[in-house]
């Protein structure tokens, strides 16, 4: 096992590997294309206690400057088997090509993700979801490496998804592969209302090769509101928050809970900006904002 550490690469640099690009050095760097090597270089990393950080599409993801010390994996893995209504997959395919994989098989269940970056596993991890739906909802099992070295095949249970979150932030497992159930439906009207949200999403997002992270902030779980959820982003538009710009960090002009990376940007600069985004709102209205991305800083943590 060992042995697999001595093929990483030394001060790989991250950003290039986010969504933002924001990101420094890795002391040691891998790409895992397939889920044994994935396996092979977590075991070798807690053998010799060398602090190690998975990753896959970066979308979701602030990284530190100065880089990260110890081993970091990036997941790659894309393998996709279908059979009767369900789609087993790797962690490291994206999301986009998933969905877009059920939408042309006519299968319903994951359409109102259409758009979303990111990677199957990274869309697990923190549950990603739009419009009331999430991924959760039609995950019917995965397969994980466990902190004991055990390879186990988990129900949808396992994971006590809720709203942008898993059990994979607390675990320390690192999931390797998940099945999904679909339902039966009509090819044309689900790529119809995937082309609807891909139209609503341009109209409030940045192009696709702006550097920025999505959504900022977590809505507000609130009775009432549409899918049960106060969105952040009207709340920090009532607190021009689009007018905020830190360095070359700066709120996107038409989306109050996306920020920017408009060339340069740091770490240190995203941070307080956000912290500024959330300060303005908890004045204002007395409700604490919640990242929906993750800061990476020092030796990184063991999964994104």
């Amino acid at each position: 096992m060992k042995v697999r550490l001595k093929q990483a690469k030394a001060g790989e640099l991250l950003y290039p590997h986010t969504a933002m690009k924001v990101g420094g050095p890795a002391e040691l760097f891998i790409e895992a294309d397939t889920s044994q090597k994935l396996v092979e270089a977590v075991i070798a990393a807690r053998e010799i206690g060398v602090p190690y950080f998975v990753m896959a599409g970066g979308s979701n993801l602030v990284i530190s400057d100065a880089g990260l010390s110890g081993l970091v994996i990036r997941y790659t893995a894309c393998n996709l088997v279908a059979d009767d209504l369900t789609l087993g997959c790797e962690g490291g395919l994206s999301l986009w090509s998933l969905v877009q994989e059920a939408g042309n098989r006519g299968w319903a269940g994951l359409e109102s993700l259409a758009g979303i970056p990111g990677s199957v596993g990274g869309a697990v991890f923190g549950n990603a979801g739009a419009f009331g739906y999430s991924i959760s909802d039609i995950l019917e099992s995965g397969i994980v490496l466990t902190p004991a070295n055990t390879i186990e095949t988990v129900g949808n249970d396992y994971f006590k998804f809720r709203y942008r979150h898993s059990y994979l932030k607390e675990s320390g497992d690192i999931l390797l592969s998940v099945k999904l159930k679909f339902k039966p439906g009509d090819k044309e009207a689900l790529w119809q209302k995937m082309k609807e949200i891909l139209t609503l999403r341009a109209e409030k997002h940045p192009p696709h090769d702006w550097p920025c992270a999505g959504s900022f902030f977590k809505n507000i779980e609130k009775a009432g509101e549409p899918y049960g959820k106060l969105a952040a982003g009207i709340l920090l538009d009532k607190v021009g928050a689009k007018n905020l710009r830190i360095g070359q960090a700066g709120v996107y002009f038409k989306h109050a809970n996306i920020i920017v990376n408009y060339g340069g940007a740091r770490f240190a600069d995203i941070r307080r900006l956000a912290n500024l985004m959330r300060q303005k709102v908890f004045d204002e209205f007395g409700i604490t904002l919640e990242e929906e991305i993750r800061y990476v800083d020092g030796s990184g943590r063991k999964q994104a």
